[in-house]
């Protein structure tokens, strides 16, 4: 009837039989949309309540599923009605106006005052004045407001043309928030690593990359192994007392990687998260956090965000290896000097590099087929890479250890698939050797060929 407004974000999973049910009572359907089935069940709670509120929440007892959900409606137009199931909802506390959106992004440039709604509560939410109520038994909840210390220009594109270019030239900065992490926050995150009787590296889509980066610095600086696993497969571990699960996630509000610290939790385990946003539900919901300090990244596609969490996990990493004596103070203090100028070395990149690659991107435009490869740490770069490329192109890439190229993969090499190598220091012998061979390989085959490398690798070049 028109009366009602709906925002819905997430998935009502019984909307199916909830539809079925009003088709055969004469309910008209305009699409085949989830969202509009609770807008016919608040039509339908309204007529028989005539209160706003209770039609609101007669209507939520009837769905299943994960979402968050703002209403508007005529019979109530100075209020909004939200709430929130296993999807982020946030509250924006102004002067004579307040917001409600699922990122600190939406708001930012209104108000610094934030509240973080918890799953199970909703919200009647008014110019001046809000009311948070538990959805199972209507009690009042007090909740504390977050004020936001993110800088309002950081989330503005500038003079860049679009959201992740100017992301990406934020990175210098980004790192250098990073560096200011205190020293008692890596500490401790490395003494629970270090106390673990074992420990996991976890993440969804490009953060499961970065966990796999860590793998690799946990394994050469501290001499431990840590399994990185994707969130979504999390479950198939057996994890109990004494473990410790570390979950890496820019937004915190990550279902797979919330849900797998609820299983870790309940088994008994530790946990710990290195997140982007304040407030969030994982960064509250862990034993341990780290913030990481990126400031808001607002293109889909993380940058700045998944470098400053690899930089972290290089710092645990470090200061883990110290810890357990398999690195001398000398090795330790000489990594340390050499972080302290990686932003300066990502800022030459981006003022120095940014025209060859883009060069790179014009004359390689056409193809439409990549191959990403790299031995050792570049092995994750490189499947990071290939997500990267289906991501932002839609086109299809693949990405892979340099060494499995030839089980199977290379019968598909041809001039009109392009194969992007990562290539280690020369001096790592083996990891360079073998990277060169594949790169032979694609060669042999008609392939063509695109490499970055390490000044002065004239074998390479």
């Amino acid at each position: 009837n028109k009366q009602f407004v709906i925002v819905h974000n997430g998935i009502i999973s019984n909307y199916q039989e909830l539809r079925e049910r009003m088709l055969s009572q004469g309910v008209v359907f305009e699409s085949l949309t989830d969202t509009e089935v609770f807008v016919n069940l608040l039509e339908e709670s309204y007529s028989n309540s005539k209160d706003i509120e209770q039609a609101f929440l007669a209507a939520l007892e009837k769905i299943e599923g994960s979402f968050s959900i703002v209403m508007l409606s005529v019979h109530d137009p100075e209020h909004l009605y939200c709430v929130k199931k296993e999807s982020p909802l946030l509250l924006g506390l102004g002067e004579g106006c307040n917001y409600v959106g699922s990122d600190l992004n939406a708001f930012l440039e209104y108000t610094r005052k934030a509240v973080v709604l918890d799953d199970g509560e909703y919200v009647v939410l008014g110019r001046n004045d809000y009311k948070i109520r538990k959805l199972k038994t209507r009690e009042h909840v007090e909740k504390n407001v977050l004020h936001i210390d993110w800088d309002v220009e950081t989330s503005k594109k500038g003079g860049y043309s679009h959201y992740m270019l100017k992301e990406i030239f934020d990175e210098p900065q980004t790192i250098r928030q990073a560096l200011k992490i205190p020293h008692e926050q890596i500490s401790e995150l490395a003494v629970m690593f270090k106390e673990a009787t074992r420990a996991y590296l976890m993440g969804v889509g490009t953060t499961y990359y970065v966990a796999n980066i860590s793998q690799y610095f946990f394994s050469t600086l501290a001499n431990r192994y840590y399994p990185a696993l994707s969130s979504d497969e999390f479950s198939v571990v057996s994890v109990e007392s004494g473990d410790m699960v570390l979950a890496l996630s820019q937004s915190g509000e990550t279902y797979d990687t919330k849900s797998s610290l609820e299983y870790a939790k309940l088994h008994g385990a530790q946990t710990a998260a290195v997140v982007n946003v304040m407030g969030s539900a994982i960064s509250m919901m862990v034993d341990q956090v780290i913030m990481q300090g990126s400031g808001p990244e607002i293109c889909v596609v993380s940058t700045k965000a998944a470098l400053a969490q690899t930089f972290i996990m290089l710092r645990v990493a470090l200061e883990l290896g110290r810890m357990r004596k398999h690195i001398s103070q000398d090795v330790y203090q000489k990594h340390q000097r050499e972080l302290e100028i990686f932003p300066q070395m990502v800022d030459q990149i981006l003022n120095e590099q940014s025209g060859f690659v883009r060069n790179i991107a014009r004359t390689t435009s056409h193809v439409e087929h990549w191959l990403f490869l790299g031995c050792g740490v570049y092995y994750p770069v490189a499947m990071e890479s290939a997500l990267k490329m289906k991501e932002i192109t839609y086109q299809h890439a693949e990405g892979m250890p340099a060494g499995f190229l030839k089980h199977g993969t290379l019968s598909m090499v041809e001039p009109a698939l392009h194969s992007l190598f990562f290539v280690p220091l020369p001096e790592q012998k083996d990891l360079h050797d073998r990277t060169l061979i594949a790169m032979e390989q694609v060669k042999a085959r008609g392939g063509t060929v695109i490499g970055i490398m390490f000044q002065g690798d004239e074998r390479a070049q």
